[in-house]
């Protein structure tokens, strides 16, 4: 990649009066000197889109230098936009900017807040930092800080970190920031010389994921933790002992908090970490002074703790399936009440036609005065009642036996967790209310059959 620019500015940087630059934007002024306008007009080609050209205070445009070419003792100022470049601009696989000096970029480091959504090293996926006068490097995964004449190889991680999102179902922010949890882009796995500029860095990195850890964060430098006492602490405060190992056992006990059980997982560490602070004491110092024995002993009571949740939750699951069981017996049961019904209502009208029929050749007396067809409407309004009737006491009883097991159920469900639950019921009632809905359909179309056939019985009746 040529950086060739940078030498252009630097043109300017040794012939100017006054000078700055931080990550969003690079300020440079001073009098007339004899390569002004040569150098200006290189620095345009490249950064056209970003740059900002003053002649003694006024704006102009770059299509009228000739024009102020013939000023004399001119002054200038040239300000070039650094964030739109950073975000525009890429090497290798990561956007990139430069510094002119290591210390503007120390200072900038200082500056930024790394959990605020608009820090403009949190709006690029990764960065890669070239610095003219700059010993050494600084490598990371998203970040690397290097001398001019050096290659960006960016490369990724197999950390799994949570969302931001993810934090917030478990962290209380009391803050109006617009925080955001990118600890990985402040993650730097080398360094050569420029331990100040390594230090900032890791600063931010902590700062990042200490959020991840507490209970609740309120401003970024403030936590609490809800343990077995309640701590308020600042996050860190002169601390200074960011190694690497210690960074990966900060990304490697985040990792395992939020893999799974999240909320028992981080009480248990919350609890354990509450039990080492003493006044005054910051969190990350309490943590790196006493880390080993904080993540090896809050594992070993997750397993004690999973091991009695997995027996209670058996037990629970037990009963889940037995009060299904009664569920689905219920669903059987109706069946067959509506089934019992039904013949019970065939079987009297079978009684009721033999009799008419043998009464109609017996004596025709008979069948005028009995007035059969509206005997025989009667029975087909029987038969609707009895259907309707039945349906409405078999149905309501299995919702209501069906709403009161998922109502103790889900107040006491205290180690199924939700979903598992409803997959479980699904998977339990699903065949039987198929079955539910196919039985009594067929009934009910038996029933409806046999009402028609009564009501129109004379007709029928006519034929024998």
């Amino acid at each position: 990649m040529d950086l060739s620019f940078i030498k252009k500015l630097e043109v300017l940087q040794n012939n100017s009066s006054n000078y700055s630059e931080c990550l969003y934007s690079l300020n440079i002024s001073g009098s007339e000197f004899n390569e002004f306008w040569e150098q200006i007009e290189q620095v345009k080609l490249i950064f056209d889109n970003y740059i900002i050209l003053k002649i003694n205070g006024e704006q102009i445009s770059f299509n009228d230098i000739q024009d102020y070419k013939k000023i004399p003792n001119y002054k200038w100022d040239l300000i070039l936009n650094k964030s739109d470049f950073l975000i525009n601009n890429k090497s290798s696989k990561y956007n990139y900017t430069f510094f002119l000096q290591s210390n503007f970029l120390l200072d900038s480091l200082k500056d930024i807040n790394p959990l605020d959504e608009d820090c403009i090293l949190n709006k690029v996926t990764g960065c890669n930092i070239f610095v003219s006068n700059l010993d050494g490097y600084l490598k990371g995964p998203y970040l690397n800080i290097l001398p001019l004449n050096s290659d960006a190889k960016n490369y990724e991680t197999n950390f799994n970190l949570p969302t931001i999102e993810e934090i917030r179902e478990h962290v209380n922010f009391i803050t109006s920031d617009r925080s955001y949890f990118s600890p990985l882009k402040f993650y730097i796995t080398e360094v050569q010389q420029n331990e100040m500029i390594a230090n900032e860095i890791n600063r931010c990195f902590a700062q990042t994921i200490s959020i991840a850890l507490i209970d609740e964060y309120h401003h970024n430098n403030k936590g609490v933790i809800n343990g077995i006492k309640r701590i308020e602490c600042k996050l860190f405060e002169n601390f200074n002992e960011f190694s690497i190992d210690f960074q990966n056992n900060l990304l490697s006990l985040v990792q395992w908090l939020y893999d799974e059980r999240i909320e028992t997982r981080k009480r248990l560490f919350s609890e354990r970490i509450s039990l080492e602070f003493e006044k005054g004491d910051n969190f990350l110092y309490v943590l790196f002074q006493h880390f080993k024995d904080i993540f090896s002993q809050i594992k070993e009571q997750y397993n004690f703790v999973i091991l009695d949740r997995k027996d209670d939750y058996f037990k629970e699951k037990r009963d889940l399936l037995n009060d299904l069981k009664k569920q689905s017996d219920l669903h059987s049961q109706k069946i067959r009440q509506l089934l019992n019904g039904l013949l019970r209502d065939i079987l009297a009208s079978f009684i009721l036609t033999g009799f008419t029929v043998f009464t109609k050749f017996q004596s025709g007396a008979i069948y005028g005065k009995l007035t059969v067809p509206i005997l025989f409407k009667g029975l087909a309004i029987y038969y609707v009642l009895s259907l309707v009737l039945q349906s409405i006491i078999n149905i309501s009883d299995v919702n209501t036996s069906k709403k009161e097991i998922f109502y103790w159920k889900n107040l006491t469900r205290n180690h199924i967790p939700k979903n598992e639950f409803e997959e479980e019921v699904k998977k339990a009632m699903s065949f039987r209310k198929n079955n539910l809905r196919l039985s009594y359909s067929i009934i009910i179309i038996i029933y409806l059959f046999i009402a028609f056939i009564a009501w129109n019985f004379e007709k029928f009746l006519a034929l024998i």
